[in-house]
Formats: C-alpha cells, sequence, structure tokens
C-alpha cells in the first residue's frame, strides 16, 4: 500500500470535502469503500475539535473476540479507576465463559464502561475501522455514549451510512459517506509523481478517485503509463489488485458474479443483467451500489463502474474458459446485433478465423453508426484474431485498427495496432502510415517522441513523400511542445523540399 506518511500528506492537500456542518457535528458516521480516506478525514476532523483525540482500532480478527472493543478502550486509559475495574471485569468474566449470571455481568459492562467515559478528560474518541468493532463492544458502547452525550464520537467504518435505527455511536449522528476525490483532487495528490495531464485522467478514471488506488496505480509507473496498455488486456499492479479486492469483498459472492457480467459488456443495463440473472438483479445492483462499487444514475441507463479499475479485476480473475462460457451467455442474450456479434467472437477459441471475421464484420457496423470507442475495440481484435499466415489480410485489418483508435483517441489501442503493422512484413508506406496515425492522434501527450519518430523516418527511407509526410509532424511537435520555433522552421522548409520534388502537393 502507498506509503502512510506521503498519503497522509498528499491526502491533507488534496481533499475529501466533506459537509461544512459535519465539522460542528459532536457525532459523526464516515462511511466509504476500502481506501477512500475514512481514517485521514476522521483524524482531521477530530483535530479540529480542538481536543485529545483517543483513537481506537479494531482489526478484522478482533471482529471474533467479544469485548475486544471495551478492553482497547480500556487499555488506553489505563490511569483511570474505572478503566482498571473494567479490565478486571472483562478478566474476570473471560475466565467463567460458562458463568450463569450474563445478565449481572453485562450490567456490570455497561456500567463500568459509562464510569469510563464519565471519569475520561477532555477528548474525542474515534474509532476507526468500526466494521470490525466486535457486537458485544458496540452494543455497550451504544448504551454507554447515550449517557455521555457531550463526548465527541467519530466512527469510520467501510460498507454504507447507517439506516433508520441509527448507529451505536448515537442515533442522531451525522451519516457522511467519504467522496471521491475529484480530477483536480488527484492531480494534486499525484503531484510528486510528475504525470501528464493524460495519464492524470487515466489514472482518475481508472481509480474513480479512490486516493489509495491512485496511488498504487501511479506508484507502480515505472516509466510506463499508470494503466493497462490497453483494456481488454487488463494488468492491475499488485497492490491495485489488493485493494480492488478488499472492496470487491464488501459484498456477496452473488452480487461479485453480476458485476463480473457487467465487466464483460461494454455498456451494460439492467434489461441484460435481468434477463441472464433473473428478477434479484434490481437487488444485487442496489447492493453493489450501496458499496461504492458501481453507479447507476446514468442517463441511458448503463450499469457504470464507479472506477474502471474494478470491472478490470472481474475480468482478470476469470479463466479463459470461464471468461468465454460468459461472452457465450452475454451474446445469447443481447438484444443488439453488433454486441452480440463482439460476445460472440470473443467467446469463440482465438485461433479460429470465424471469430476474426465477426469482429471485422461488427466493427464495420459500429463504425457506421457512430459508435467509434466499439469500433477500436473490434477491428483491434479481428486484427489480433487473422491468422499470421494470411499477411496481407492481417496487415490490412491492423491498419483498420490504427485509424479506428485515432478516430476515438485510443491511444493504447492504437499502439497495439501500430505494433501488430510493424511485426509483419509489410511495406513502408503501410508501415509510415501506421505510425503517423498514432502521431496524429496523440496530439501533445505523444509517449517516446523521439522513438516513434525515429521509427518512422527509417520505414521512410529513401521515399521522399513519405519522409515529407514525417518531417512536417516533427516540425509541428518541434513548435508546440518543444517550443523551438528555429527546428520548426527548418524542419518543415526540409518536409516542403521533399513533397515537392515527389510531387505531393498536399503536403506542400
Amino acid at each position: 500500500m502507498p506509503d502512510s506518511a506521503m498519503w497522509t500528506s498528499a491526502f491533507h492537500e488534496a481533499g475529501p470535502v466533506l459537509p461544512e456542518d459535519v465539522h460542528h457535528t459532536r457525532r459523526v458516521v464516515l462511511s466509504g469503500p476500502p481506501g477512500s480516506g475514512k481514517t485521514t478525514a476522521a483524524a482531521a476532523l477530530g483535530r479540529r475539535l480542538g481536543l485529545p483525540v483517543l483513537r481506537l482500532a479494531p482489526r478484522p480478527q478482533d471482529a471474533r473476540v467479544p469485548c475486544a472493543g471495551l478492553l482497547e478502550l480500556a487499555l488506553a486509559l489505563p490511569a483511570l479507576p474505572a478503566a482498571r475495574e473494567l479490565t478486571a471485569g472483562l478478566d474476570e468474566a473471560a475466565g467463567r465463559p460458562d458463568s450463569p449470571d450474563d445478565a449481572g455481568s453485562a450490567l456490570r459492562l455497561r456500567r463500568r464502561t459509562a464510569a469510563v467515559l464519565r471519569e475520561a478528560p477532555p477528548m474525542t474518541l474515534v474509532v476507526d475501522n468500526a466494521q470490525w468493532l466486535d457486537p458485544a463492544s458496540a452494543a455497550v458502547l451504544g448504551w454507554a455514549l447515550r449517557l455521555a452525550p457531550d463526548l465527541p464520537v467519530i466512527a469510520a467504518g467501510r460498507g454504507r451510512s447507517p439506516g433508520p435505527a441509527g448507529h451505536w455511536c448515537g442515533e442522531d449522528a451525522h451519516a457522511v459517506r467519504v467522496p471521491p476525490l475529484t480530477a483536480p483532487q488527484v492531480a494534486a495528490l499525484l503531484a510528486p509523481y510528475r504525470l501528464t495531464p493524460r495519464e492524470v485522467t487515466r489514472v482518475h478514471t481508472h481509480s474513480g478517485g479512490n486516493p489509495a488506488l491512485a496511488l498504487a496505480l501511479a506508484q507502480a509507473r515505472s516509466g510506463t503509463p499508470a494503466v493497462p496498455a490497453c483494456e481488454d488486456d487488463p494488468v492491475l499492479p499488485s497492490a491495485a489488485r489488493r485493494l480492488v479486492g478488499e472492496w470487491l469483498d464488501t459484498v456477496s459472492e452473488e452480487v461479485r458474479k453480476l458485476l463480473t457480467l457487467a465487466a464483460l459488456d461494454d455498456r451494460p443495463d439492467l434489461d441484460l443483467l435481468s434477463e441472464l440473472t433473473g428478477p434479484a438483479a434490481e437487488r444485487l445492483l442496489a447492493e453493489a451500489e450501496a458499496a461504492g462499487l458501481v453507479d447507476l444514475r446514468q442517463p441511458d441507463g448503463t450499469v457504470r463502474f464507479t472506477a474502471s479499475a474494478i470491472g478490470t479485476e472481474l475480468v482478470a480473475r476469470l479463466p479463459g474458459h470461464a471468461r468465454r462460457l460468459l461472452h457465450a451467455r452475454l451474446a445469447g442474450a443481447g438484444r443488439d446485433g453488433v454486441r452480440r456479434d463482439r460476445h460472440a467472437a470473443l467467446a469463440a477459441d482465438a485461433d479460429d478465423p470465424r471469430s476474426a471475421h465477426r469482429a471485422a464484420r461488427a466493427a464495420v457496423h459500429a463504425r457506421q453508426r457512430g459508435d467509434h470507442a466499439l469500433a477500436a475495440e473490434l477491428s483491434l481484435l479481428a486484427a489480433r484474431r487473422t491468422p499470421h499466415d494470411d499477411g496481407e489480410l492481417l496487415t490490412e485489418r491492423a491498419l483498420t485498427a490504427v485509424r479506428d483508435a485515432a478516430h476515438y483517441g485510443d491511444l493504447p489501442r492504437g499502439r497495439a495496432a501500430v505494433r501488430l503493422v510493424l511485426d509483419h512484413d509489410t511495406t513502408p508506406a503501410q508501415r509510415v502510415d501506421a505510425l503517423v496515425a498514432l502521431i496524429d492522434a496523440s496530439g501533445q501527450h505523444l509517449h517516446s517522441a523521439d522513438e516513434l519518430f525515429a521509427a518512422a523516418l527509417h520505414a521512410a527511407a529513401g521515399r521522399p513523400d513519405l519522409t515529407a509526410r514525417i518531417l512536417i509532424r516533427q516540425s509541428i511537435w518541434a513548435n508546440v511542445n518543444e517550443g523551438d520555433p528555429h527546428r520548426a522552421c527548418d524542419l518543415a522548409g526540409r518536409a516542403t523540399a521533399l513533397a515537392e520534388a515527389a510531387g505531393d502537393t498536399t503536403t506542400a
């Protein structure tokens, strides 16, 4: 997980933005998914009250130990006679597990806990990881805190906000779901990593504004994009996988199965998921939404993951055979012909040339109706599944994939398609076409510009018309990105001369 000191410092700079009235409330319940910043927000709220903070932080194993939370409270205040009495009472109860005096023990625990809170010096009680506070401690604390209405309490835990029945820290507690970071806040959080604006945008999308997840993605960069090279070939860093796994563990296995189906479709909606899983789909999606995994408030009715890394992880968990079976189910349930073809192609064996043909056909239809994101995915799938011994068709489909990706601005897929062109026996014009399309689509966000221009010039060697096309793009790059107008003019002049010599009036 991210370094705690860096995380705390950066998070104080970045957010989150909590409602202003929370800062003047004595009882607050903070909720949110793993990594959302509940601990940092609770600490910040505690400091703003201007009182010493007593922090309890139960762990998963404590949830199974009755009164573990009460013992932690007593041991945190060893100077208080009431705390020592509470500790002794807990030891006594542990030594007589079969005692018939259960009601008397419960009453003594309540009395002693109330005495601890009454004798304690002015403080703010912060219970972090409140989801792991054992039920016995929660019940006793809930009763004792009613007798100490002036004691500020902040509880921070995973999951949904308390319902109508209230919370153990007070029925009138102010319930706040810690919001995700905005794009500017993520940019501030990741400032030490010196990412490009486009990389920051991708990390924000992939993390959904979850601070710990954004940091895990950024820390794994090591000179490469902080998110998967291509959305259909996902690889999350190990720290990000662990965090997303913890997030997914907050819902039932039934919900995870439904979300896996949603992750395999590019535009899942309630109708599709109900067709596959029955009437329980709505209830399961509501559980996923309460856990912050999905956003169901999309204008087009689709189910959107709050962080695209969630879908990435769900798909990555599937073995190949299981993934193909689920795509086959989605193909059978789908009502859109293009998307049925997509699922049918993904359900087929990768070596089956019919799947390549089906993907190419679906890409044409997607392109015709203006669905360029789907066209980029399908045309790359068609190129990847074209037999390598059919070099001409593979090159044609790869070039189509480059253009589709460039049209949509999908640089990861554009790079993947360019590699297919460069890795096969193609003509100089085809290689330059692919590289120029990627350069044009990249704009100011071109990665490894020197290497890419060098590869294009190598492919164009001996062809003045092709070389001119590259030089004019180098000229633009020099002027806009490098701020070197003299070099830009020189490159543009050389491009003009070559284009005129080759009769290429458009480039000239």
